[in-house]
């Protein structure tokens, strides 16, 4: 049985850290429709395909390797996945720049 002090703190933990992932994704597709101009279906074709591609895979993956080997296999990711994201952001912020200086909305 798990101490109520321990469960409640991964409780918490849980939450704000599903509540920041929530957050990122809700200004992502601002990013994507505002600023790239895209249409809501290719904002959410774009951010759900890989997900659904990923879950196909999961359970058979899971199988195969250890939790460990998973979690350590995507956390080397994390580099190359900040390096995109930091270039797509100034890409952005250049957009809303000339934006601003034309003075659209």
């Amino acid at each position: 049985m798990v101490p109520l002090r321990r469960s409640t703190t991964s409780c918490g933990v849980y939450l704000v850290s599903y509540a920041a992932l929530t957050a990122v994704h809700f200004y992502l597709t601002l990013l994507y429709q505002d600023v790239d101009g895209w249409t809501a279906l290719r904002t959410g074709l774009f951010m759900n395909v890989p997900f659904l591609v990923v879950a196909q895979f999961a359970g058979r993956l899971s199988r195969r390797l250890s939790a460990r080997a998973i979690v350590g296999a995507s956390a080397r990711r994390i580099p190359l996945l900040t390096s995109l994201a930091s270039r797509h952001r100034r890409h952005a912020c250049s957009v809303l720049k000339r934006r601003c200086a034309l003075g659209e909305r």
